[in-house]
């Protein structure tokens, strides 16, 4: 079964929310993560720095039925989150295309310590990063907690 969508239109004050199982979009079938997107049309031409700095606060202000959001996740979390979603695509698109060239890569050099030598570069990859935080205890957690 695929994902649950709920989409709730305000055509006089150009609002919308739009509820999704994000999880399922990402292809985690049993995900429990679910996605909320608020869109405002025109509502100012400037956009207060509280919107972007405590976003949950702003909603909960602006829809009263949202309150409980000042209470939910932290937005690090969230962040992590795509951080792990991230690791899984990457690790999935070196597969597939430098997978073989590993294999290659193995031959020529003898042993694993010597292609990872020939490959690696100190650092997290820049859409891993998650603030200040590094992500690798929070994915490799969720890796083995599968």
């Amino acid at each position: 079964m695929g994902r649950q969508s709920y989409y709730i239109d305000n055509d006089i004050h150009d609002q919308s929310i739009n509820i999704y199982e994000f999880g399922k979009d990402l292809g985690y079938t049993d995900s429990p993560w679910i996605r909320w997107d608020f869109k405002f049309d025109a509502m100012a031409s400037e956009i207060l720095w509280d919107v972007i700095l405590e976003p949950a606060q702003f909603i909960a202000t602006r829809y009263v039925a949202m309150n409980w959001v000042m209470e939910a996740q932290p937005r690090d979390l969230s962040d992590k989150m795509m951080a792990e979603n991230r690791y899984r695509k990457l690790v999935s698109e070196a597969k597939n295309t430098y997978g073989k060239l590993l294999d290659v890569m193995l031959e020529v050099e003898g042993s694993p310590e010597k292609v990872i030598q020939a490959l690696q570069t100190p650092g997290i990859p820049e859409i891993l990063c998650c603030g200040k935080e590094s992500p690798v205890e929070y994915i490799k957690h969720a890796l083995q907690h599968e």
